[in-house]
């Protein structure tokens, strides 16, 4: 599985200091697509890039195609490039084992529209818990976190999350 990443997701995972969970998903055969868009968005690149390190499953600077990027921005006018690029490449990439991760509610609803498999941080939390490498309490801490936080995340979505997993 192939997950497309905006920069929201990986600046969260960041700002509540568990972006060490993208290596452990890595290591239960997924990869990271990061593209180049949305690593321009980031002010912490560097040290991003740095805490998540080199490896094969993570595919930094993915560029898209341009006549692609046209026409997905022009459709959604309301998207940064980053969001657009995430659904270029999965768009591009035409796999269906292949999830956008996108928290914009803007960006969900294109991603929907255009038929793309989209999930968000949230859930990428819990199929770390689903995939045991967060216990629950670190799973629901984390999500109090990220409710804490002013993040662009619904908190409908993370409250059902904590529900879900408090009665698992």
């Amino acid at each position: 599985m192939f997950f497309i990443t905006d920069s929201t997701f990986l600046i969260i995972l960041y700002q509540i200091d568990n972006l060490y969970l993208i290596k452990k998903m890595i290591e239960i055969c997924n990869t990271f697509i990061l593209p180049e868009a949305v690593l321009n968005e980031l002010t912490k690149k560097g040290e991003i890039i740095s805490i998540l390190g080199d490896n094969n499953k993570i595919q930094y600077n993915i560029k898209y195609n341009e006549s692609m990027f046209s026409k997905i921005s022009s459709r959604y006018l309301q998207l940064g490039p980053g969001e657009v690029s995430v659904l270029c490449i999965y768009n591009e990439r035409n796999n269906c084992d292949d999830v956008c991760i996108l928290d914009d509610h803007k960006a969900r609803n294109a991603a929907d529209s255009l038929r793309h498999v989209k999930h968000g941080t949230v859930w990428f939390i819990e199929e770390c818990y689903s995939n045991k490498i967060l216990t629950k309490e670190k799973t629901l801490q984390i999500l109090r976190d990220i409710r804490n936080q002013n993040f662009w995340i619904d908190k409908k979505i993370i409250i059902d999350a904590i529900i879900r997993v408090s009665n698992s």
